[in-house]
């Protein structure tokens, strides 16, 4: 609708206009990544991996150019920040498609949504309020892709793993010798 419209252009100018993000903290996305990693070990115990550490920051944009066709996709902001290429997508009605995160994730870019489909209707007349839900709400974002941070869980899972593996072990061996002492016994 025109609505919908006016907010997704509204928003995309803004964050060119003001070169400032609010960028989240790296809460573990995509699914099947729980930051911190956990594991069980064989007794059922859950054991927690090194958690990735990427807290929410304001990230200062050096650009941010509006609709730049980027391959075979076109990102609602292409921005740079001192970490290097940042997607952002506005969210007023659809969410980003998985095929378009798969293919983020895929290329090695960091992307961030920000989703306004919840936005109050009489938001979008405060220019301050609607400035500081695009530029600075915690609540309304989120990473789709992160690949420096993905790179770190596995890392972190990697070493996890090793330790579980190192842990059951352990736990056989003492069953083992559990089992020994009781034949031993009888």
């Amino acid at each position: 609708t025109g609505r919908e419209t006016g907010i997704h252009l509204r928003a995309k100018q803004l964050i060119a206009d003001k070169l400032r993000i609010f960028l989240p903290a790296w809460d573990g996305c995509p699914p099947g990544m729980p930051n911190p990693p956990s594991a069980l070990d064989s007794n059922g115990k859950r054991h927690l991996g090194r958690a990735v550490d990427l807290p929410a920051r304001v990230a200062g944009l050096t650009s941010a150019l509006l609709e730049q066709p980027l391959g075979g996709y076109i990102p609602d902001v292409l921005a740079e920040d001192q970490e290097g290429p940042l997607l952002i997508e506005i969210r007023v009605t659809h969410a980003v498609e998985d095929r378009k995160a798969e293919w983020v994730s895929k290329d090695g870019w960091r992307m961030l949504e920000i989703d306004l489909s919840t936005m109050d209707r009489d938001l979008p007349h405060d220019p301050d309020a609607f400035e500081r839900s695009v530029l600075e709400e915690v609540a309304n974002r989120h990473w789709v892709s992160h690949p420096a941070a993905v790179d770190m869980w596995r890392q972190s899972k990697s070493e996890l793993d090793a330790l579980m593996a190192e842990r059951d072990a352990e736990i056989q061996t003492s069953r083992h010798t559990a089992e020994a002492s009781l034949r031993h016994l009888r």
